[in-house]
């Protein structure tokens, strides 16, 4: 069965039944597989549907092709609230933060990359610990951890999001380098992805966002911490 069938069939059992099913997923396995499951797994993520969002609806060169269908298939998630919340908290576009996920990791809260990043904002080890989370695949801490970390490189780059977005994939260092986006094919197609979903701003008005800043801190003991000390006057870890 085609994955856009599988997405048209499982939307209508979710309205039919959306006090039994808490999230659905489909999936492609490595041997081609489709696979539909109401728990996330380590695998290509096609579509994951829950009781409160709309059905998934996929543009027509989509439906021309199995393959067509994978690249355009819109993600439906239960993350949005969560996502709308912590962009506010860090003053950026939620769509952006969107955008991020969705080129990362197709909203797979358990995915892995060869390089051992992890989660919905493939965050490495030792950024998550940085930033406070203890569980990268957790949605809300890794979504949380990503953001603060994409504002911060924002802030870095004096609200150019390109070179931003250059940092998250290639990290800042290459940015410094170069001065620019990295001549790395890798982040350019990264930084095209994002754009291709995202059409906001590609300026953040620093000045116009009451003052937030990321910091990136070298604590006592030799550790690293991003925090915001606009808090009650605190740190925000």
């Amino acid at each position: 069965m085609r994955a856009l069938s599988l997405i048209a069939t499982l939307a209508l059992i979710l309205c039919g039944v959306s006090q039994v099913w808490a999230d659905a997923y489909i999936y492609e396995e490595t041997d081609g597989k489709i696979v539909l499951t109401d728990r996330p797994r380590n695998s290509k993520l096609i579509a994951s549907i829950s009781p409160d969002t709309v059905e998934a609806d996929s543009s027509r060169k989509a439906a021309r092709s199995n393959t067509a269908s994978k690249k355009n298939t819109r993600y439906f998630t239960r993350y949005g609230s969560i996502i709308k919340k912590t962009a506010s908290k860090y003053r950026l576009d939620h769509k952006l933060v969107s955008a991020v996920i969705q080129v990362e990791s197709q909203f797979n809260p358990m995915a892995v990359s060869k390089s051992g990043a992890k989660g919905l904002m493939q965050l490495m080890p030792s950024t998550a610990r940085q930033l406070g989370v203890i569980d990268p695949h957790d949605p809300s801490q890794n979504i949380e951890g990503g953001t603060k970390y994409l504002r911060y490189l924002i802030e870095r780059f004096k609200g150019d999001v390109t070179l931003a977005l250059a940092a998250y994939n290639s990290g800042p260092l290459n940015v410094d380098k170069y001065g620019k986006v990295p001549p790395f094919k890798e982040t350019k197609k990264y930084i095209k992805k994002i754009y291709t979903i995202y059409k906001g701003n590609k300026r953040v008005n620093l000045s116009a966002t009451n003052g937030i800043t990321i910091r990136r801190v070298t604590m006592d003991d030799g550790s690293v911490v991003y925090t915001d000390y606009l808090q009650n006057g605190s740190p925000s870890f």
